[in-house]
């Protein structure tokens, strides 16, 4: 993929921070909290000067493409699954 370049957000790994998608928040919504936690992450992203946040799950592809229409961020943030990026990069 000529011309990538990864950055990693700054809470990562044991110390990384859920979309807000598990555990059926999903599907039924019921953790109404403020921030929601997809927001929060998404701010992670906007830190890094990314534009494209790429997710390996399908609950987080949701989440955070909710989260850059409620906060304002389309065209500014692009969220793709890493199976979209690569079959991106074969075409």
């Amino acid at each position: 993929m000529s011309g990538l370049k990864l950055v990693e957000m700054e809470r990562v790994r044991e110390n990384g921070l859920c979309c807000g998608g598990g555990g059926g928040n999903f599907v039924t919504d019921l953790v109404d909290v403020t921030p929601r936690p997809s927001s929060l992450r998404l701010k992670d992203v906007v830190a890094t000067g990314a534009h494209l946040l790429a997710v390996a799950c399908p609950k987080c592809l949701v989440m955070f493409e909710d989260a850059v229409k409620n906060d304002g961020l389309e065209g500014k943030v692009i969220v793709k699954d890493i199976s979209e990026i690569v079959l991106e990069s074969l075409a």
